[in-house]
């Protein structure tokens, strides 16, 4: 049964409907529940309920997509073109929370050094009550954002995660799973963009720096498709300071810059572009021909505690990045490095701090 099983690469999303014909098991009448027991054991973080149980939670139901009466009204229509009143550089200044390495790997681009020394670089939000904002991307296995929401509410921590919500329509009930466990959600990208913001209609850098209009139209698509797409799944849910659990805050993927992308972000409407100290969880020690710029991007297992604790100080925002691997449990990592922080900082969402 479990090499039936081994073909499927997948866990069960939470609330689907698993449905077995009974006309393949004539053979065994054994075979049925073996089956419903290997998934419920190797292909489930969550208990198994008949299906009567689940249409009866009415509590809980809902229908996807959220229709426009459902949606909160501050979260409706927010992301759309023309919103910079402002020049590109004096909305970075007020609203960019940068990244610690970006400079010095060369990740801002096409930005003159004066322009470069004026915008954060530090990922860093001064505050006067010693918050630290933990931020998570692209959490859309359900393997490992539920044993993380559980060690979350185990610390009474509170985080904000950046999706790439390509993929969020294939799970919405994770989506508002995480928004009803009192996180925040905002934007990473629809699909997946490299680190100066290509698309589909602009592959390249050069692209981009060469067709900036198109580029700039192409983004601010992506960036309302994946705005659109978050509303429709849990724009309905308020956090319990009745701010929207769906934030305006938007997150480059792997935090590079460039004008292009950057004035597609703040005309869009997103009020906050976050960096942070860029850290990414993975089990796998390099081999002897690593790349050199990998060492310097990949948290290795043995240090990933350490640097996590070295990166944590007032107002830090820690940016996490998880790579799916049998070697690394991220649950049971924050769950040593809450325990290891102890009550020194307060974990809270980005919304504790960024007015919107």
């Amino acid at each position: 049964m479990l090499d039936i099983l081994s073909c499927f690469d997948c866990t069960i999303n939470r609330g689907e409907l698993v449905h077995f014909d009974m006309n393949q098991f004539i053979y065994s009448d054994k075979m049925t529940g073996e089956l419903i027991r290997c998934f419920a054991e190797q292909r489930s973080v969550y208990p198994l309920h008949g299906y009567h149980a689940m249409i009866n939670n009415t509590p809980k139901l809902w229908l996807y997509p959220l229709e426009d009466s459902k949606i909160l009204k501050g979260v409706r229509n927010r992301i759309r073109r023309g919103q910079l009143k402002t020049t590109l550089m004096a909305e970075m200044q007020d609203h960019y929370i940068g990244s610690p390495i970006l400079e010095k790997e060369g990740e801002i681009i096409d930005f003159s050094d004066q322009e470069i020394r004026s915008i954060d670089k530090t990922g860093i939000i001064r505050n006067s009550r010693n918050e630290v904002y933990l931020t998570f991307n692209d959490a859309d296995m359900d393997a490992f954002v539920t044993p993380l929401l559980h060690v979350l509410k185990k610390h009474g921590a509170k985080a904000t995660f950046f999706i790439r919500t390509e993929t969020a329509d294939w799970n919405p009930n994770l989506m508002r799973a995480i928004a009803e466990e009192g996180h925040a959600l905002a934007i990473r990208a629809d699909k997946t963009f490299n680190s100066v913001y290509t698309s589909s209609a602009v592959s390249t850098t050069e692209d981009i720096l060469r067709n900036r209009e198109v580029a700039l139209r192409a983004l601010q698509g992506e960036f309302k498709t994946a705005y659109d797409t978050l509303m429709r799944i849990m724009g309905d849910i308020p956090l319990k300071n009745g701010i929207p659990a769906l934030t305006t805050y938007f997150r480059p993927p792997y935090d590079g810059i460039n004008p292009v992308g950057m004035n597609a972000v703040f005309d869009s409407g997103f009020s906050w572009s976050v960096g942070g100290a860029y850290l990414n969880i993975e089990g796998v020690e390099p081999g002897p021909d690593a790349d050199e710029d990998a060492e310097k991007y990949w948290i290795y297992r043995e240090d990933q505690l350490s640097e996590m604790l070295a990166a944590t100080k007032s107002g830090a925002v820690l940016s996490i990045s998880y790579v799916n691997d049998e070697e690394v449990d991220l649950p049971d990592l924050i769950d040593e490095y809450l325990t290891a922080v102890g009550k020194k900082f307060r974990f809270v969402p980005l919304t504790n701090v960024l007015p919107q």
